[in-house]
């Protein structure tokens, strides 16, 4: 998995099971941090934490070790707009 640097966050987009949320093209996006770079020492214990920020301020790149369609999200620290811890239910 890539490493994030330069105050950026690896965030995998939420994946929606409506048909219509594909086909809405807005840009507004929410996913799961997966990573974040070493600047951002103090976001370490937010890892699997939601995030919210605008899409045409990040990066969008391509998994290459997932399935078709697949892909992260690089998105700097100021450019979040909010942040949600997400209870897992086991």
């Amino acid at each position: 998995m890539i490493q994030p640097v330069n105050k950026n966050l690896l965030i995998e987009p939420l994946k929606s099971d409506s048909f219509l949320a594909k086909q809405d093209e807005k840009f507004e996006q929410i996913g799961e941090i997966l990573s974040v770079s070493k600047d951002l020492k103090h976001l370490y214990n937010k890892i699997g934490y939601r995030v919210y920020f605008d899409s045409w301020l990040a990066g969008k790149y391509i998994n290459p070790d997932g399935e078709e369609g697949d892909f992260y999200w690089l998105v700097n620290w100021e450019d979040i707009k909010a942040i949600e811890k997400v209870e897992k239910n086991n």
